[in-house]
């Protein structure tokens, strides 16, 4: 009985989500019990995903890249340095090594990028 109640709390959300009027991006979800969970049952039925990409890369040294529209950015290791402007992000390779440089997309999704620097 507790799956069957899972089940249609997930149902009726996947169908508040269908049934939205207007634009597609506005959802609108339906407040629960305080016992009951949102992420829990939404996850559970495979409604929200977390999205993730990671990137396996390489640069020399010397070589930049910009971004735009991204957020949330941070970055480790000492293989690169990282500029911000106010529209753009700048990823510069200074030196042989590796380095991880992680943001949001425009989508909210977030993106790993596991550097490896080379001569």
């Amino acid at each position: 009985m507790k799956w069957l109640g899972k089940s249609l709390v997930a149902s009726s959300l996947l169908a508040g989500i269908l049934a939205v009027s207007g634009s597609p991006m506005h959802v609108q979800a339906q407040e629960l019990s305080k016992t009951e969970n949102l992420s829990s049952h939404a996850f559970a039925q495979g409604i929200i995903a977390p999205q993730a990409i990671v990137i396996n890369r390489q640069m020399r040294v010397g070589q930049e890249d910009q971004y735009v529209g991204i957020s949330n950015v941070s970055y480790s290791g000492s293989a690169i340095t990282v500029r911000i402007t106010s529209d753009r992000v700048y990823v510069k390779a200074v030196s042989p090594g590796k380095a991880t440089f992680s943001y949001l997309n425009s989508l909210g999704q977030l993106v790993i990028n596991n550097i490896t620097v080379t001569r």
